[in-house]
């Protein structure tokens, strides 16, 4: 059958409009049948690579490519991608070489620097990616990725101001990402940096209100500042979203006793006993288990003097 160009372009031009709607599957099909009819358009080749990268098809991707750069071989999306689909059939060496090759070619281009950081750090080699992330800020010093990348390792090394330094400049650029600033709050509670850390938290909530660890940790702040009331809103919200939560179970009947909530905190304490009792043998003060039926017995009001001041809520939760 002679090639018939013109039906081709119709099939092309719906996949294009498919793959806009993120409908690949679709775009994949239209793209099969485009070149069948025409099989000499390289660009329909293009797109149907990047229909199989998102289809986990990273082979075929390749393939398709392969015509792209048989007849474009300075393609640059071409070459990239073809890095992108060894690095995610974990061909950590063969994406390195290929990544090699491309910064050699295309010296500025950010995105290859950050792949190589991202092949070091899967091959175990942390000092490597560090090197690549400091060359990924040479070329591009806006790059927040680099910068996250380069607080998280601080935060894991114990280095709070080095981290929160490095973290300010993440979201300075990029302020849109909740978990830098989840990572922010952790090295600024260490640093006893409590309202800098609830404000992060707050925007964190801000950009994902649904975002529970936000609300967990955050009451845990409001409590070592002595905001108990709207600390124990915070795990009202977490229990709400896990009512198995013992550890936020746990801490909401610390604050309830704190505040005077004694029949509260006696609930909230039935609650953790079933599952970690020594947990509630310290926040349920005078209370006593029956023999008879295990339940709690505690006196609303009267616990033991050293419950609030001796047990600590606990921080359970990283970015």
């Amino acid at each position: 059958m002679k090639p018939r160009p013109y039906t081709a372009e119709a099939y092309y031009l719906r996949a294009a409009a498919k793959s806009s709607l993120e409908d690949y599957a679709g775009a994949a099909v239209d793209l099969d049948e485009a070149i069948r009819l025409n099989p000499f358009r390289t660009e329909y080749y293009a797109l149907r690579a990047l229909c199989r990268i998102h289809a986990q098809q990273y082979e075929a991707a390749v393939e398709d490519y392969g015509k792209v750069l048989a007849e474009h071989p300075e393609d640059q999306t071409a070459c990239f991608n073809v890095a992108v689909c060894r690095l995610e059939q974990k061909r950590y060496e063969a994406a390195d070489s290929l990544v090699d090759r491309f910064i050699g070619q295309w010296p500025t281009y950010v995105r290859a620097y950050l792949m190589k950081a991202q092949i070091k750090l899967l091959q175990r080699d942390t000092v490597a990616a560090l090197h690549w992330m400091d060359s990924a800020l040479v070329v591009s010093p806006k790059e927040s990725e680099a910068w996250d990348f380069k607080g998280r390792y601080a935060l894991q090394k114990g280095q709070y101001v080095r981290a929160d330094s490095f973290l300010t400049q993440a979201v300075r650029y990029n302020g849109n990402y909740a978990d830098t600033y989840m990572a922010r709050a952790q090295a600024r509670h260490a640093l006893n940096r409590y309202a800098l850390a609830l404000a992060d938290y707050d925007h964190v909530i801000k950009l994902i209100p649904e975002h529970f660890v936000a609300h967990y940790n955050r009451g845990l702040l409001r409590s070592f500042i002595g905001d108990d009331n709207r600390a124990i809103g915070d795990f009202d919200f977490v229990l709400k979203k896990e009512p198995n939560n013992t550890l936020a179970r746990y801490n909401r009947a610390l604050l309830r006793e704190r505040v005077g909530q004694f029949a509260a905190a006696a609930a909230d304490s039935h609650g953790v006993a079933a599952i970690l009792p020594q947990l509630h043998s310290r926040v349920c003060g005078t209370c006593q288990m029956s023999p008879t039926n295990g339940r709690c017995t505690w006196s609303i009001g009267r616990r033991k003097s050293s419950a609030a001041g001796s047990t600590g809520l606990l921080f359970q939760y990283g970015s």
